[in-house]
């Protein structure tokens, strides 16, 4: 329990270091972590799982550095969630299949946008610490504009996607 302890505390404050908006965003309304077995995900950041409102689970047996993008991610899939519960961002979704810059198939609208939202947060990560991802910021770009032309989106959905511009824009300067 102390090594993950202190897991978490170094995970923690690299994230506070290398992209403190993204960060503080992550720590907001979080009150419990929950140490889940397994470790990293394929592309090489945590694996973060379900969670409640305040609740997060996190890779008990990764390293400082994927347990710092589980929490990121894991968070930012929770806000995304929260968001679709008081919001709708989009209509009829499944009804249209849109390209993936990250996946082999089309997707509906709601997988684009939560894959485009988790990267955003991503990209700005391996940026700040120098693990960028060749052609990483290309690809959101290309599924932002994806999500831009999608029927689908209502108002709230393109000001979110008009935000996660912004949010990449920062990333970019």
């Amino acid at each position: 329990a102390d090594a993950w302890r202190r897991r978490l505390d170094a995970a923690w404050a690299l994230l506070h270091r290398t992209v403190p908006e993204f960060a503080r965003a992550a720590t907001a309304g979080l009150s419990t972590l929950t140490p889940l077995a397994g470790g990293p995900r394929a592309q090489g950041w945590g694996e973060a799982g379900r969670h409640g409102p305040g609740a997060l689970g996190v890779p008990y047996a990764a390293g400082v550095r994927e347990t710092a993008l589980a929490l990121l991610t894991g968070r930012r899939r929770a806000r995304l969630r929260a968001l679709t519960e008081v919001a709708d961002l989009y209509a009829l979704d499944g009804a249209w299949q849109h390209p993936s810059p990250w996946r082999t198939r089309p997707v509906p609208v709601s997988r684009l946008l939560a894959d485009v939202h988790e990267r955003v947060a991503v990209e700005a990560y391996r940026r700040a610490t120098t693990t960028q991802e060749p052609g990483g910021a290309d690809r959101i770009h290309r599924a932002l504009d994806h999500l831009s032309e999608a029927a689908e989106l209502t108002v709230t959905g393109k000001r979110l996607v008009e935000e996660l511009r912004w949010e990449l824009k920062m990333v970019d300067a």
